[in-house]
């Protein structure tokens, strides 16, 4: 079974920006066993509440739970944060829990702030979380 949702949010309320950096893209489709959220664009205090709505109930659907974020281009701490949230809600609720291939920039603040190793970390979301 597939699904897939996309969003895009402009940081303004203004006409939707065309570049990519502006806006948070999210999709959400089934792989497998596996629930991928793929993120894209900036992930930061303008756009961290749409992933939070996302992954705050993704745990009671999902037999695994895998997001990618290879296409973020720039992620702040309460990006961070998000993803913290949703590791502990899958990881209470017994549902693995993953980041695909994270960017550059989301490498970099991951080991910043010592929390890397925190999640397993895969290079696709083909591959289950916590095998």
């Amino acid at each position: 079974m597939r699904s897939m949702t996309v969003l895009a949010i402009p940081l303004e309320n203004t006409a939707p920006a065309a570049d990519p950096a502006q806006r948070l893209e999210l999709s959400v489709r089934t792989s497998g066993s596996v629930t991928v959220v793929s993120v894209a664009g900036r992930l930061d205090w303008a756009t961290c509440p749409a992933l939070a709505a996302e992954l705050e109930t993704l745990h009671e659907r999902a037999a695994a739970v895998a997001v990618d974020l290879r296409d973020v281009l720039e992620c702040d701490a309460l990006g961070v944060s998000v993803l913290v949230a949703a590791h502990a809600a899958c990881a209470v609720a017994a549902v693995p829990f993953a980041v695909v291939a994270p960017s550059a920039p989301v490498r970099r603040l991951l080991h910043r702030i010592g929390i890397e190793t925190l999640f397993t970390v895969t290079e696709r979301a083909a591959d289950r979380p916590g095998r």
